[in-house]
């Protein structure tokens, strides 16, 4: 009721005073139908148009039951999917009649028609007046805070943790704050190169905070190809997502009611592209000649120096170095695409901004909600969060990446929280390696996969490049967006197979079936 007297008297302004994880669903007097999510998607909202009205959800399970909404594919967002880079448009889903409501994003909902209209305009320029150590002071506030927030109604909180710094500050603010949280991770023994038990282990105890440790040995994504069940909401399930559920049951196990997570700290430091111009703009020159020295040691000089270049144009003409963008995609799917991938080259803020409103993990998080439910399981990333969000928007690119200190406001702000040798390591985290090998482990299936008659993924990527993809990836030792090009025609075509009722296949389109090789 009070939700709803105020948007009687502001309307959707009003949405932007809202913090937290909402979503609503609001009939007004005159008898239009309003939707909306809190801006960093924290609750899911799905609606579909059926013949005379719509029908609005927080779940997409019982929606996906109703015959009534056009289940026919968005070849859109599948042009999207197969791109790696590129987001749904306006909350699109696989499927043409099922939309999941943007972020940040109220939708005015009819039978015919839908209109949505942008309620959080954050800033995308750099409006941070103070100094890095004020900015320091206040990443750390603003993360305790959110950390503090996600745990308020928690019965017993449980964190997933890893050895990148994201999932380790979370660990760090908790303990600082006397919040107990209960640390989960998985140990792979027959994997030394990314077996993280040791460090994790050494990690909890300089903290003081409880850890359990789950033996993940032999979980490859397609160890099983029989039982394996991609999302029915569609191709959505990431390789590792079976590590995950195995620490999902076990917090399930130890009575956990809400787990933590690092998801989302990565989003919050991309665009930092402009570092060296923001520091020459501020008379750093010492800061600039390291980086400058750093980068030239590394090889990276000359992109060093075009990405200054760039910075200086304005967006119109700082394309000249422009690549063909996705080389792996069809002809005909990049058609699809068109008038979109100029996205490809945002940066700063604008590029943050994206990928903080439109990444895959937020329909992912939707996909995999359910399963959540029903381990009685409420998931929650503290580094999506609306005013660590915008506070991220206002910063200067050299306070988030400087040549040899990636996620610098990360390592400072966390002086005298994270010990010096977590703090201060070259970038953590096994998911990547850990993905590329399970993938590798499983490549006979991969392989068998991709070749049946039956595949349809060829109308999105390149025959070619697939074949020299799977001959080279497992001999390459290199993570990347091509392993999850694989991955993702994988695991599309696994979807369409294990769910040929409410998933259709692509036969019906033959603009893009005649596509196939181009």
């Amino acid at each position: 009721m009070l939700v709803a007297a105020w948007l009687e008297r502001f309307g959707t302004e009003g949405l932007s005073q809202l913090h937290g994880r909402w979503a609503l669903a609001w009939i007004s007097e005159s008898g239009t139908c309003l939707v909306a999510r809190d801006p960093l998607g924290g609750r899911n909202l799905f609606w579909a148009a059926v013949p005379g009205g719509v029908v609005v959800a927080t779940d997409w399970e019982p929606l996906l039951d109703d015959q009534r909404w056009d289940r026919t594919h968005d070849q859109h967002t599948l042009a999207a999917f197969f791109s790696v880079h590129l987001s749904p448009v306006d909350g699109g889903t696989f499927f043409r009649g099922l939309h999941l409501v943007p972020p940040g994003i109220a939708v005015q909902l009819t039978p015919t028609v839908s209109r949505p209209r942008d309620f959080w305009r954050p800033t995308t320029d750099t409006v941070w007046q103070g100094s890095d150590a004020e900015a320091e002071s206040e990443y750390r506030r603003l993360l305790k805070q959110s950390v503090q927030a996600a745990v308020a109604d928690a019965r017993k909180p449980m964190l997933l943790l890893s050895s990148g710094l994201d999932s380790s500050s979370i660990a760090a603010v908790a303990a600082a704050n006397d919040i107990d949280l209960q640390a989960l991770s998985w140990s792979v023994k027959s994997v030394p190169a990314v077996d993280e038990t040791q460090w994790i282990k050494e990690f909890a105890t300089h903290l003081g905070i409880r850890w359990d440790s789950t033996p993940a040995d032999g979980i490859w994504p397609l160890h099983d190809v029989d039982a394996y069940l991609p999302s029915a909401l569609g191709p959505l399930t990431p390789p590792l997502e079976q590590l995950r559920q195995r620490l999902y049951s076990r917090a399930m196990d130890l009575d956990g009611d809400v787990v933590l997570t690092g998801d989302g700290g990565d989003l919050l430091f991309l665009g930092a592209e402009g570092w060296l111009r923001a520091l020459l703009d501020r008379g750093q020159w010492a800061a600039a000649h390291r980086g400058l020295r750093n980068e030239w040691r590394a090889g990276q000089a000359r992109r060093c120096l075009s990405e200054l270049i760039r910075s200086v144009l304005p967006q119109r003409l700082g394309t000249w170095s422009r690549q063909q963008p996705l080389p792996w995609m069809t002809s005909a799917a990049r058609g699809l695409l068109s008038g979109r991938l100029d996205a490809l080259n945002d940066r700063g803020g604008v590029r943050r901004l994206r990928a903080l409103r439109s990444d895959w993990s937020d329909l992912r998080e939707a996909a995999l909600a359910p399963g959540y439910a029903r381990l009685q399981l409420d998931v929650r990333h503290p580094f999506r969060e609306q005013r660590l969000a915008e506070f991220f928007l206002s910063l200067p690119p050299h306070l988030l990446f400087q040549p040899g200190e990636s996620k610098r406001l990360a390592r400072r702000g966390m002086r005298g929280l994270l010990p010096d040798n977590t703090r201060t390591a070259p970038r953590r985290g096994a998911l990547l390696p850990l993905a590329r090998r399970f993938l590798t482990e499983s490549m006979d299936s991969v392989r068998r996969i991709l070749r049946s008659s039956s595949c349809d993924w060829q109308c999105w990527v390149r025959e070619d490049w697939m074949e020299a993809a799977l001959q080279n990836l497992p001999r390459s030792g290199r993570d990347g967006a091509a392993w999850v090009v694989v991955w993702n025609c994988v695991v599309y075509e696994l979807w369409k197979q294990r769910w040929p009722v409410k998933a259709h296949a692509l036969h019906s389109q033959p603009n893009l079936i005649s596509a196939r090789g181009s």
